[in-house]
């Protein structure tokens, strides 16, 4: 990357194969400085010529155009302009207002490209707060330029003194929607710093590094960071003010963080029936072991999700089978099958497991899940003292068994021992009756 100061900029045709991220190339950055917008009009003049000439020419947007002088309203902006600085000017009849030229540039300039600043010439004597004013009704970042001369600390002191003034102003007035360079990069540095980071650089934007610290010898940065401070002392505090800063942001973000998990479980809670498939035996989970909803749940899916992932590992699906992702594989049938067999023997063949399924189903009340659901049979015996031991509601606990019970029955359906889990259609709620027309009162006005 390379700087003019008031050099016309050199026209690029660039090979649109130079612009593939392919081949990890770029096309050189270019900064030219101390333009006039009539300049500019000429160049793309001459690049639009360049165009009409030959349709196959391509100029890349790589020159950052910076301190551009309002001499004329700025009529059209180079094809290769990838950045944009206005040159702030005073009105020549009230040095209290910006010149109209300006103004309209800027609006000219934000609508065409993305990056455009207002940028502040080493001689500037315009009101720091009509600038700033400026900047924060357009949301357009503010660039203090450095002196041609910037070798000595006597070089750059008229820079600082107003340097000072500006910061002062943007770090105590400022809505936040623009930045002040170079105040916001070193702010920014000294927040990385009360973190524990210390940068090597106080800035790894190129265009910056060019226009400011690599312009700037040690001593001179040194100097500027140094007044730099005390404004920042004043207006803000020192260290311990970005230290303390740095706290409060990781206090609301471990703060936001737990609201927003309280906002889940809280979520999770009242939507706990209709977001999970055992929602009453998540309940009971809950209350026999004291973790929260989320927690009882979390656990109850890791079970489940353990037993798959053990099957998937040792019995995977082979080349041609199903890819759909809950489909088990033929090697997991088989085991089911064989496992299904075994317990059959163990219950003196199919039949005997079949009813012996049938009669746990129906002790279980899993056969009138729905009907459980909707209050219209009431808990079993045996859920009731179950809910007793448990400490939770009857109807609860008789869910509970019913949903642990159905977990078995998936397992037999899917070892080939039973066909369906069996669950019965749910029964007939009485339609209310119409209210007799004896007892009908009609309000009237």
């Amino acid at each position: 990357m390379s700087t003019t100061l008031g050099d016309s900029p050199v026209v690029q045709t660039v090979d649109p194969e130079q612009l593939s991220p392919e081949d990890g190339r770029a096309p050189e950055q270019t900064v030219v400085v101390g333009k006039t917008a009539s300049e500019l009009d000429a160049v793309f003049q001459r690049q639009s010529e360049a165009v009409r000439a030959d349709a196959t020419t391509k100029f890349a947007r790589t020159v950052h155009y910076a301190l551009v002088e309002c001499d004329t309203e700025l009529q059209r902006i180079p094809l290769d302009a990838l950045s944009l600085g206005l040159k702030a000017r005073a009105s020549d009849d009230d040095p209290g207002m910006l010149h109209d030229d300006f103004i309209f540039s800027l609006l000219l300039a934000t609508g065409t490209l993305s990056r455009t600043t207002i940028d502040v010439g080493p001689t500037c004597v315009i009101d720091p707060v009509l600038v700033l004013q400026e900047a924060e009704a357009q949301g357009l970042n503010v660039r203090l330029m450095l002196p041609n001369d910037a070798s000595s600390v006597a070089s750059v002191e008229g820079y600082v003194d107003r340097l000072e003034r500006y910061a002062a102003l943007w770090l105590t007035h400022s809505s936040g929607n623009f930045s002040l360079t170079p105040v916001d990069g070193y702010v920014e540095y000294k927040f990385s710093v009360a973190m524990g980071h210390t940068p090597k650089e106080i800035t790894n934007n190129h265009e910056m590094k060019l226009l400011f610290t690599d312009e700037v010898p040690l001593e001179v940065m040194d100097y500027i960071k140094a007044r730099l401070d005390q404004v920042i002392e004043r207006e803000l505090g020192g260290d311990d003010y970005f230290k303390g800063e740095v706290q409060k942001l990781a206090g609301a973000l471990k703060l936001k963080d737990a609201e927003l998990r309280a906002a889940r479980r809280k979520m999770l809670e009242e939507e706990l029936d209709s977001r999970t498939p055992v929602p009453n035996l998540i309940r009971a989970t809950s209350l026999m072991t004291g973790l929260g909803l989320a927690d009882a749940a979390g656990m109850i899916y890791e079970l489940k999700n353990s037993i798959h992932a053990v099957l998937d590992k040792y019995l995977p699906k082979t080349e041609g089978e199903d890819t759909e992702e809950f489909t088990p594989s033929k090697a997991q049938v088989a085991f089911a099958q064989n496992l299904v067999a075994a317990v059959s023997s163990a219950f003196g063949g199919a039949d005997h497991l079949a009813s012996a399924w049938d009669q746990l189903s129906s002790v279980s009340q899993l056969k009138h899940l729905v009907d459980l659901d909707r209050g219209v049979v009431s808990p079993s015996v045996g859920a009731t003292r179950a809910a007793e031991t448990i400490g939770v509601d009857g109807k609860v606990a008789a869910l509970a068994g019913a949903e642990f019970v159905g977990i078995i029955g998936s397992i037999l359906k899917a070892g080939g021992a039973i066909s369906e889990i069996g669950l019965e259609r749910p029964k007939p709620v009485a339609e209310p009756q119409p209210a007799s027309s004896n007892n009908i009162i009609i309000a009237v006005g």
